[in-house]
């Protein structure tokens, strides 16, 4: 069995991974099953999307649903 110990900060804990169970990676998913907390590393590092990269996937996604017709004009309307 290892054993880590938690550092209490404030409202947040930490907890000390033992060298044999570290974790890569920058960011994790952490749930609860249960009484048991499972930290799982999510992939790659964590970083911030460019305005280009999300204008890249958002105009992708436009190519995936098509063009979006345009709404029609304004009706008018007598006493408005």
């Amino acid at each position: 069995m290892t054993i880590a110990r938690i550092i209490r900060s404030g409202k947040t804990q930490t907890i000390e991974l033992p060298e044999g169970v570290r974790l890569e990676g920058d960011i994790v998913e952490v749930t609860q099953a249960g009484g048991d907390v499972v930290l799982r590393p999510l992939a790659g590092p964590a970083r911030k999307a460019s305005i280009s990269e999300m204008l890249d996937a958002m105009a992708a996604l436009g190519q995936l649903i098509g063009e979006v017709p345009e709404d029609p004009p304004p009706q008018e309307r007598q006493g408005l």
